[in-house]
């Protein structure tokens, strides 16, 4: 009895045998995995053209709705001129009053007394 004279296999060859097994299976398996994997890597590729493609018109259209937004003028934007707008009435009311005020009260100084006044009819006597 020597050693490596049996007719039995050794422990090492049983497990280099199965893994040169198994490799062959995956490399039998392979071609399928790589087209399956290709399929679905042009459906992705293709997916992803048409998400591009929407997010360049959702880019365009919010580009335009600023530019139209920047142009107009909002209800707000109107209602704070319109409020400026009363404001500066009323401003312009009480100073047109004050001048009223202000040019009454001079035509009152600069008016001739009663004794400089002339007769308020026609001459008498003639």
């Amino acid at each position: 009895m020597g050693y490596g004279t049996s007719a039995e296999p050794s422990g090492l060859f049983l497990l280099l045998l199965l893994f040169l097994l198994v490799v062959a299976i995956l490399w039998i398996l392979l071609p399928f995995a790589v087209f399956g994997i290709k399929d679905r890597l042009n459906r992705m590729a293709k997916q992803n053209a048409l998400t591009y493609d929407h997010l360049a018109e959702i880019t365009a259209e919010l580009r335009r709705q600023t530019e139209q937004q920047e142009h107009a003028v909002t209800d707000d934007h109107l209602a704070e001129i319109a409020a400026e707008l009363r404001r500066q009435t009323e401003q312009l009311k009480a100073l047109v009053l004050q001048q009223k005020v202000l040019i009454q009260k001079m035509s009152k100084t600069a008016s001739p007394g009663p004794a400089e006044r002339p007769p308020a009819g026609p001459p008498k006597g003639k």
